[in-house]
């Protein structure tokens, strides 16, 4: 439901502004998250235990396959904070970030969005947590476990194949 309000906020600006500059937009992308988390923790609504890997998902295809791996959020952050910039680690590193977001890219930026989710998850109101190996590298290892997941069924490892690669050219 987050990520789905956090759309609706987006295409809202979208209509007011249908070519927007890709960095204000990327900037913007954790804002609609922040403020659909928000809303509904004004509702009484809080993030459930165990529902936080749909939030690196973006709904379905038309054949009924999951968007794994496709975040609005998720590809926002990747982009803007590997690929944004001259200090960033693509401009650093491109014989490792040209072709294809890596997978622990991937994977490293959707344990910071679940980071930045369990801010909000104890009391609905954003609180200061710290980001530590022992506590979040456990929810790594699980997104790695997920991407193996996915690796191992042909059609969805080529559909996140597919998205990793779009995200590479379009951080370029």
């Amino acid at each position: 439901e987050i990520i789905e309000r956090a759309k609706q906020l987006a295409q809202c600006d979208a209509a007011l502004d249908p070519f927007p500059i890709k960095a204000l937009f990327l900037d913007k992308s954790a804002m609609y998250i922040t403020e659909a988390i928000a809303e509904h923790a004004e509702k009484g609504v809080l993030i459930p235990p165990g529902k936080y890997s749909t939030f690196i998902r973006d709904g379905v295809e038309s054949n009924g396959t999951t968007r794994n791996m496709a975040s609005p959020a998720l590809a926002g952050l990747v982009l803007e904070f590997f690929y944004t910039g001259p200090s960033a680690l693509a401009s650093l590193f491109p014989e490792v970030f040209a072709q294809e977001v890596p997978r622990s890219v991937v994977c490293l930026a959707a344990t910071a969005l679940r980071a930045a989710i369990d801010e909000y998850t104890i009391t609905g109101v954003r609180q200061d947590r710290p980001f530590k190996y022992n506590t979040y590298s456990k929810v790594y290892t699980q997104f790695v476990g997920m991407q193996a997941k996915i690796d191992a069924n042909s059609k969805h490892a080529a559909l996140t194949q597919k998205l990793r690669i779009h995200w590479a050219t379009t951080g370029r």
